[in-house]
């Protein structure tokens, strides 16, 4: 508190800093030149309403997740962990957007973490109808 019973101008206030929006960057070679010298636009997301950016399909699209794939071809994880922190981000900025309408967990999730699992065969669990099945031998 300052003398005149108030707080000093460089307390905290009690409402939360607003983060910054991590929106992804076009790489150089897809610079606004490159795009208007008619070169392909990456199939990015447009924040905050998760559509990918060339196409307008639901982020990640089809041709996004090829490169993705691509991309992380010899580490599945950090294609999770990078997918993972979308779906964190895609789930603040839609509750934002519509906050009465959260939608479905499973359908949010899927779409940013199931694909991936059932492409990864390592990431795949065997399930047996029972405990008390006898194993194959």
């Amino acid at each position: 508190m300052n003398s005149d019973g108030g707080c000093p101008a460089d307390a905290e206030s009690s409402e939360p800093a607003e983060r910054p929006s991590l929106r992804p960057l076009a790489p150089p070679e897809r610079s606004a030149g490159a795009v208007r010298a008619g070169l392909p636009r990456p199939h990015l997301p447009m924040r905050p309403l998760w559509r990918c950016r060339r196409c307008g399909h639901p982020w990640p699209c089809g041709a996004a997740k090829v490169a993705l794939l691509t991309e992380h071809r010899d580490s599945p994880v950090s294609l999770f962990f990078y997918l993972a922190s979308c779906l964190h981000d895609a789930i603040e900025d839609l509750h934002q957007l519509h906050p009465s309408d959260t939608g479905s967990a499973a359908d949010v999730f899927d779409r940013f973490l199931g694909w991936p699992a059932r492409h990864y065969r390592s990431y795949r669990i065997a399930i047996r109808a029972s405990p008390d099945e006898e194993k194959p031998s």
